[in-house]
């Protein structure tokens, strides 16, 4: 968090290279589901935008007024809409 708002930081980053990754936050985290594989607790997303790099350390910037409206966070997910797909989540800090 800054007084402009927030700030996502994502470091040493790695992902498969596709031009339509997205990242994206929920208020769910990633926890074992019932047939014992990871899963978020809520479907719920939150666009902050096109992935920059397929690696690398990496920062997206939400403004002080977008996130006083967005819930409590507790996962970001690198997601592709079209294929429908999450390439990978993280819980967060």
């Amino acid at each position: 968090m800054t007084d402009s708002g927030a700030i996502l930081d994502l470091r040493d980053f790695t992902t498969e290279n596709s031009k339509d990754l997205q990242v994206v936050l929920s208020p769910g985290t990633l926890s074992p589901c019932a047939n014992g594989e990871l899963g978020l607790t809520s479907t719920a997303m939150y666009e902050l935008g096109a992935l920059k790099s397929s690696q690398g350390d990496q920062q997206y910037q939400i403004g002080s007024q977008e996130w006083a409206k967005m819930p409590a966070f507790g996962s970001v997910v690198i997601y592709d809409y079209r294929a429908r797909l999450a390439y990978g989540a993280a819980n967060l800090k």
